[in-house]
């Protein structure tokens, strides 16, 4: 069995499919507050979509797949444990950062964008004490 994990802007979802492709179990968890998600929400929602799945069903997955939304970012400790807060792929205040990086870019580069992982990464280095931060 494959458990298919998504999170999304308004929560998260998982499907578990049998070997031919059949739904054998569907979970959801709505976000108490879709515009201001924090890593602790999506620790939540997966700890709660696991918790969905009958133990009959966990004890026979055999592969797991992760979706999420594109450009939704945060800084971690070398633990993983967050160490800023998460910017959704829709938040834009990086637009100081993308306007500099559009002379780096090519014209019409995504990286040039406000929503963009690259402006948000600058964003996040000049907004944050990040020396405990080791991903991104």
């Amino acid at each position: 069995m494959f458990l298919g994990l998504d999170f999304g802007t308004s929560g998260a979802r998982a499907c578990v499919l049998d070997e031919v492709g059949d739904i054998i179990h569907e979970g959801r968890f709505d976000y108490r507050n879709s515009d201001g998600q924090t890593p602790e929400d999506w620790r939540e929602a997966l700890h709660s979509l696991l918790k969905q799945i009958p133990a009959s069903i966990s004890h026979q997955l055999q592969r797991i797949a992760i979706d999420a939304t594109s450009a939704s970012v945060l800084m971690c400790d070398a633990t993983m444990r967050p160490v800023s807060p998460a910017l959704l792929y829709h938040d834009t205040r990086a637009y100081p950062q993308a306007k500099e990086l559009q002379s780096l870019a090519p014209g019409g580069h995504i990286a040039s964008s406000a929503s963009s992982g690259l402006a948000k990464f600058l964003w996040l280095t000049q907004h944050y004490e990040l020396a405990n931060a080791a991903h991104f």
